[in-house]
């Protein structure tokens, strides 16, 4: 902004007439008739200076409200990203949580399947060996396995 008004003063002083600097101590006519009025070029070259600044300054002030939409813009998606970030992380870790638990769930639910086959083999076991005692009891069976009272066939 600074630099554009600079270049503006610079160029309005090199292109305007010296008509505004004439010192107080001089006669208004010595010094007009020791700068030459401005030719038709000058003043054609002015006006076109004139209109390329205020072109410069309408482009410069539009330009200036989109950087700082632009800049609100940023800040908002910035702190979009920075709360998305967490959230993400937080449901990574909570992610990693479940899964270590499903798999400890699921560890203790082939442990509990295995323990279930072994205690009904002991159970089909027992059964058979009592099975086995009551026969004996009622004597339809003598030791070695062989039947009582059969003929030996």
């Amino acid at each position: 902004m600074l630099l554009d008004t600079r270049l503006a003063d610079h160029t309005s002083a090199i292109t305007t007439p010296a008509v505004h600097s004439i010192p107080s101590n001089t006669e208004p006519n010595a010094s007009a008739s020791a700068q030459p009025p401005p030719s038709e070029t000058d003043i054609t070259a002015l006006i076109a200076l004139r209109a390329d600044l205020a072109t410069a300054q309408s482009t410069r002030t539009t330009l200036t409200a989109e950087l700082a939409d632009l800049t609100t813009t940023l800040a908002s998606l910035q702190s979009t990203l920075t709360s998305t970030s967490t959230t993400a992380n937080s449901l990574a870790r909570e992610k990693a949580v479940v899964e270590r638990k499903l798999r400890d769930r699921d560890e203790e639910l082939k442990e509990k399947g295995r323990m279930l086959e072994r205690v009904q083999a002991e159970v089909a076991a027992l059964e058979m060996q009592l099975n086995l005692l009551e026969e004996e009891k009622e004597g339809g069976w003598g030791k070695g396995g062989v039947r009582r009272g059969s003929s030996g066939r």
